[in-house]
């Protein structure tokens, strides 16, 4: 049978240490895996906890399920370090985040992202719901198409209080009509008056891409 660790345990696939956690981890006959269990919740707020790698995996894992928490608040409470440890993007391939994620102004670093299609990158690939108070530093971010360090696709998107420091955002193209809208808060902005990206700042950030690329959004249109 399983059993349950907790404490500085590594974290591998097929043999390959990718990561160090002390969050609860798994042994089974695969290797050592971290357990993606719901995070606390707070009983006062109903705010679900943010506070390891294994919940951030944990959330992302949810809206790539279906749920898109709307009407929900997710609140980091410690900073996380996501050095070595495989990212796919939240909202991916059309699911949807509708509710809110508060960083609290902690720091989400070492986040490395790369693309194999030409789906958005980022933190988040999309975003319907209002990000804020999130810093993150040091991220490594490659892609075809859309690429922010928060948000990929901001269509209809609400991102405050945001911060990068360091790293790099890289896409190129892939096909004939990509390449594009590479921005360090979001790669691409645009659909309705409500979306925004408001006292957002950005670092010792390069970004790379054939074209339509800038240091706080890619391409902004119809949002403020």
């Amino acid at each position: 049978p399983a059993k349950t660790y907790a404490n500085g345990y590594k974290v591998s696939v097929d043999g390959t240490v990718i990561a160090e956690t002390t969050d609860a981890v798994e042994m089974t006959t695969e290797g050592v895996k971290v357990i993606l269990n719901e995070p606390a919740v707070d009983e006062n707020t109903g705010e679900y906890q943010i506070a390891t790698s294994a919940d951030l995996l944990w959330f992302a894992k949810e809206v790539n399920s279906g749920t898109d928490f709307e009407g929900k608040t997710l609140v980091m409470t410690q900073d996380i370090n996501m050095s070595g440890i495989p990212w796919t993007p939240i909202a991916k391939d059309g699911k949807l985040f509708k509710g809110t994620f508060d960083g609290q102004d902690h720091t989400i670093s070492n986040l490395k992202v790369v693309a194999t299609d030409k789906s958005p990158v980022g933190l988040f690939a999309s975003n319907r719901g209002l990000i804020k108070n999130v810093k993150m530093q040091n991220v490594d971010i490659k892609g075809y198409y859309k690429a922010g360090a928060i948000v990929g696709d901001g269509l209809c998107s609400r991102v405050e209080s945001c911060s990068v420091d360091g790293g790099s955002i890289t896409i190129e193209p892939l096909n004939k009509d990509d390449g594009n809208h590479a921005g360090g808060i979001v790669g691409y902005l645009s659909a309705e008056p409500t979306a925004y990206v408001k006292d957002c700042s950005v670092s010792n950030l390069t970004i790379k891409a054939y074209r339509d690329l800038g240091g706080i959004a890619g391409t902004a249109t119809g949002g403020t």
